[in-house]
């Protein structure tokens, strides 16, 4: 009996404020009154000011902050950019065609943190590259500032908790405004999270007052409002070819904030369905009224994680840019062919329903994080229904279904992302993992195998082909399957548990006996570890050193049926058959249909010359495992002791006909005096 560990796994990747209990804060630094924080969470580093997310190491909604402004103004060469985050934004702009980038960034802390973490060297080192540590309004208002094509703002996260929204006055705007070049263009964002209906009109309206030959463009819950004082924003054709000609932004872009490859945004009618509303649909939508003073401009702060309200101001707003959708022909130079424009309206669509898609599931990890699990079920499929095909719902909901036992409605999860983009391969080890919860070994095999060409290097995926493989009798294959996930995640006991139950079962009990030492340096106290270990002692015919493993495995688990099992097999193999029937004896308490019990009770009692009790033994073994040839052998030796030859004759000719090979069956039945 062996037990492989750590099969199912899975689960969303939380922002600032919930989900977050498996994070590592690996840097904080105090500075200007606030905290300035790193986490580590899996290979994910994020960056936080005060509790705030402020971006990642890997690509995020604010990578178009950078490209959506960028194809919207070709003739972009000098930009300043105000508010460094994790530098996200910024280093994509350096994909382009441009001459020079300022980077303001209030607090040195900000700077150097990005460096350290968010690979800053790989592009603050670029000569193109200015960084200065500064207000951004004052470096505007200062000689130290130039003119710009583009002034990108991406202050967006604070707007809720740092008081005066100073970068969305007119006041600022017209600031802005006046070091722009001709054609110039500003990009805000507006993260409707933390904005009532009214607040969003507000800046709006302050906005295209002062820069009118403006858009507003779908990024998540951070909408960017993109315009200027002269030329209207428009996506061109040759512009957009950009996306298939540049290698550098076809690879960048061959990404989705929410869907799989059919969505990725280096396709022209996937970016252009970002577009959302244009300068005359802005003007409508904000009315008549004039913006007021800087100082009626009031964001109140609100509570981050509220996930209730956060949806509900979502959703008003949400709905007042569907009301106010313009066809995406708006912002295109050169018109698509209407199949391209039909599937952008698609996605534009599944854009907007992403909003609430990605509420339920902010809202599914806050639930989570309370355990309240039954309400962050729900929540899940709220997610899951708003948007079908987002990859991010179903990385959710797949595995909470799963968790429930649920496992044909994850497997129906799964294929929907499949249905739209075969090659996603973490749908296709969600796939895996529901098939493999319902018995459907080859079929799950087949998904995980599917993943793993697609990327090889999918730690999980290379653990649970192993526990298939295992399972299969493939022993080498399965430790080689098991090798692989230790080597791309180290430091996971259960997985070395699991690479050295498989070397032990394919013969090479050395190295099973070193991977199970080290794995229980990194998890001395897990029960079924020192289990498996014992395994791999008993198998390798170290019979006290296993009885010690199985000792241990009970003092952590008392109620461990098959580890009392197992510690009576190698008692008895120890020669100590006396102490080996009590131990079987209390296995069986615990779990009277445990058939390698029923067996070693017989065997022991045969070896103690208690042939008449060894009989019901494994006559009771053979009720709950027929197919266990060994049992079939050793009723026939008891029946043999007791006189009874036929009877002997009829058990060994059993245990030949499931294993026609196996010997001491044959040579009994010679004893028997039958051939």
């Amino acid at each position: 009996m062996s037990r492989n560990t750590g099969h199912h796994a899975g689960s969303g990747q939380a922002k600032s404020g919930a989900g977050t209990d498996d994070r590592i804060l690996i840097e904080s630094v105090q500075a200007g009154g606030s905290t300035f924080s790193v986490f580590q969470q899996g290979r994910t580093k994020v960056l936080e000011i005060d509790g705030l997310w402020q971006g990642e190491n890997r690509r995020t909604h604010q990578i178009m902050a950078a490209h959506a402004p960028m194809m919207l103004l070709p003739s972009a060469r000098r930009v300043c950019g105000i508010g460094l985050g994790a530098g996200t934004t910024f280093r994509r702009m350096l994909m382009y065609d441009i001459e020079r980038i300022d980077c303001v960034e209030l607090e040195q802390a900000v700077v150097d943190l990005a460096r350290r973490h968010f690979d800053g060297a790989a592009w603050m080192d670029d000569p193109r590259v200015r960084m200065i540590v500064g207000d951004g309004a004052e470096f505007l208002r200062s000689e130290a500032s130039e003119q710009y094509d583009l002034i990108s703002i991406e202050v967006g996260q604070t707007i809720a908790a740092s008081g005066p929204p100073s970068f969305y006055t007119r006041e600022f705007l017209e600031l802005a405004r006046s070091r722009l070049n001709k054609d110039g263009i500003v990009a805000n964002l507006v993260p409707i999270i933390s904005l009532t209906t009214e607040e969003f009109l507000a800046i709006v309206r302050a906005f295209i007052e002062v820069l009118p030959a403006a858009v507003l463009w779908w990024n998540a819950n951070e909408l960017l409002l993109i315009g200027g004082a002269g030329r209207e924003p428009k996506l061109s054709a040759r512009r957009l070819e950009l996306l298939r000609n540049d290698a550098r932004i076809r690879e960048d872009l061959a990404y989705s904030q929410w869907g799989g490859r059919p969505f990725h945004l280096n396709d022209r009618a996937n970016f252009a369905a970002g577009f959302l509303i244009g300068p005359s649909g802005l003007r409508a939508m904000v009315g008549g009224q004039r913006s007021g003073a800087e100082s009626d401009l009031v964001i109140r702060a609100k509570e981050a994680w509220d996930p209730e309200q956060n949806m509900a101001r979502e959703a008003a707003i949400t709905e007042l840019v569907r009301r106010n959708l313009q066809p995406i022909e708006t912002v295109l130079e050169e018109c698509f062919p209407e199949s391209e424009l039909q599937r952008a309206r698609s996605v534009r669509e599944k854009n907007l329903a992403n909003i609430a898609s990605a509420g339920f599931g902010r809202w599914a990890l806050v639930e989570a994080s309370k355990d309240r699990l039954d309400s962050a079920l729900a929540c899940m499929g709220k997610a899951w229904a708003a948007n079908p095909d987002s990859v991010i719902a179903a990385a959710l909901y797949g595995p909470a279904l799963l968790a429930r036992g649920r496992a044909s409605e994850a497997a129906d999860v799964h294929r929907r992302i499949l249905a739209s983009d075969s090659e996603n391969a973490e749908a296709r080890a969600g796939l895996g993992n529901a098939l493999f919860a319902l018995g459907r070994y080859a079929e799950a095999r087949d998904q995980y195998e599917e993943a793993l060409r697609i990327n090889p290097n999918l730690a999980e995926v290379r653990n649970n082909l192993g526990s298939i493989l295992h399972r299969e009798g493939r022993a080498s294959e399965a430790a080689q399957q098991f090798a692989e996930a230790v080597r791309l995640s180290p430091g996971n006991a259960k997985w070395l548990t699991n690479l050295a139950t498989a070397l032990a079962g394919a013969g090479k009990a050395a190295e099973s006996i070193e991977r199970f030492e080290e794995a229980a340096r990194l998890d001395p106290e897990n029960a079924d570890l020192h289990y498996n270990w014992g395994n791999s002692l008993l198998n390798a015919g170290r019979f006290l050193d296993a009885v010690e493993r199985y000792r241990r495995a009970l003092q952590l688990r008392p109620q461990f049926a098959e580890a009392l099992a197992n510690l009576g097999t190698a008692l008895r193999a120890a020669g100590k058959p006396g102490e080996a029937v009590q131990r079987f004896r209390e296995a069986l308490k615990l779990n009277p249909r445990l058939a390698p019990a029923h067996f070693g009770l017989g065997v022991a009692l045969l070896q103690m010359k208690k042939a008449d009790e060894a009989e019901p033994a494994l006559r009771e073994a053979l009720k709950h495992a027929p197919a266990l040839f060994q049992a079939h052998e050793q009723l026939g030796v008891a029946l043999l002791q007791r006189g009874r030859k036929s009877e002997a004759a009829a058990a060994f000719r059993a245990a030949l006909a499931i294993n026609p090979a196996y010997g001491p069956a044959r040579k009994g039945l010679e004893e028997a005096g039958a051939d």
